[in-house]
């Protein structure tokens, strides 16, 4: 498991304890999860290099007020197939990050076209998601930019700098702007149930 496998997994670990925590309370009002993934842990700094990002996901919707933009929100796309009137079992999520993609030698002013080019996404992610007994659907929208608007080129030249790490050199030939309009839609069906360490007859 690389470094970067390793934080993510402890970051939907740590995300899943703080779930477990505040439901457990009667002013649960969400939780907030932060993503950081990046490949300087590996000795190495190329392709995917670096990932950060900050999550918020809700309660059910139908425990808010009507006047809660969060309520709104989910009120607003209920005419999506799977998503209830009520907002019960229904969550919302956002997200926003940044992503960053080097070639394999971040040391080459012009790096073939072969290789991954240089490119930083920045997306802001929205996810609604419901659930019943033995059906879920989440659908997604993602809007966000690619190219020098991402900020990826600052960001990542400061973090070398405060690293020691190699300054990137191709940073000029990276792919330029560009917007990003993402729509997802995701259905599961339970076919079927039971308990673990359970035999058939």
């Amino acid at each position: 498991m690389t470094a970067t496998m390793k934080v993510t997994v402890i970051a939907l670990l740590a995300s899943c304890a703080v779930g477990c925590v505040t439901q457990s309370t009667a002013s649960y009002d969400g939780a907030v999860t932060f993503t950081l993934e990046n490949d300087t842990l590996t000795g190495s700094d190329n392709n995917y290099t670096n990932g950060v990002g900050v999550t918020w996901v809700s309660n059910g919707l139908d425990t808010y007020d009507d006047e809660r933009f969060v309520s709104k929100w989910g009120k607003f796309w209920s005419f999506l197939p799977g998503i209830p009137d009520d907002g019960s079992n229904t969550y919302a999520a956002w997200s926003i990050a940044q992503e960053m993609h080097t070639p394999d030698d971040i040391n080459i002013p012009n790096p073939p076209e072969t290789d991954q080019p240089y490119a930083g996404v920045l997306y802001l992610d929205s996810v609604l998601y419901t659930r019943s007994e033995g059906c879920a659907h989440a659908w997604e929208l993602k809007l966000g930019v690619v190219g020098p608007a991402s900020q990826a080129e600052d960001v990542q030249t400061w973090f070398h700098d405060v690293v020691g790490g190699d300054e990137p050199m191709g940073r000029d030939t990276q792919l330029p702007d560009e917007p990003v309009i993402n729509v997802g839609y995701t259905v599961g069906h339970l076919w079927q149930k039971g308990r673990m360490g359970e035999t058939a007859e």
